[in-house]
């Protein structure tokens, strides 16, 4: 209700007039509209599919031009650790002779691979562990995923992993008639 009293409600007679070209009943006006509706849908997904081209698009640019910087990264990195052996080979010589020097600067890379093995063997183990996943599955989806293989074209590869896996014993025990 209004202040003057007067309801805010139209009456039947208030009602705008129907259009003639939309038909009896308003069913024509329905369905303009549920084509109108599923145009826009059509029109929304096109330009959805249009904006995930581009992002992949822009994805794989990006992921080979971080690819390249990575292996520049990791060739500078060499030469650095190059640069430091030779430095440790040059300053240990005159103090405990050259001989000595290379057996110790050999003996501390062996020390550091040694640990940095152990870190990695234990974070493999961890990872089997906390993703329940055998030791193939765990490799196949990191190979797959590192070499965007799709899961079809990954197939053969995985069953391939499976075996050496199983040769290494590095996956759960199955029995021959369970499937992988």
């Amino acid at each position: 209700m209004q202040r003057d009293g007067t309801s805010n409600h139209m009456s039947t007679d208030e009602f705008p007039p129907e259009d003639s070209e939309a038909g009896a009943s308003g069913k024509t006006s329905v369905l303009d509209e549920i084509a109108a509706l599923i145009d826009s849908g059509l029109g929304a997904c096109r330009a959805e599919v249009a904006f995930q081209k581009a992002r992949a698009v822009l994805a794989a640019r990006l992921t080979g031009r971080i690819a390249l910087l990575a292996l520049l990264v990791l060739a500078l990195l060499f030469f650095v650790l190059l640069a430091l052996v030779m430095g440790l080979l040059l300053a240990l010589a005159p103090l405990i002779g050259p001989w000595a020097a290379l057996g110790a600067v050999v003996g501390g890379l062996l020390v550091v691979i040694a640990l940095a093995a152990l870190a990695a063997y234990a974070a493999w183990r961890r990872l089997r562990r906390v993703l329940g996943f055998a030791a193939a599955e765990v490799l196949g989806a990191v190979a797959g995923g590192l070499l965007g293989i799709s899961a079809l074209a990954a197939l053969p590869a995985y069953a391939g992993w499976q075996r050496l896996c199983r040769v290494l014993g590095l996956g759960p025990d199955r029995d021959e008639g369970e499937a992988p």
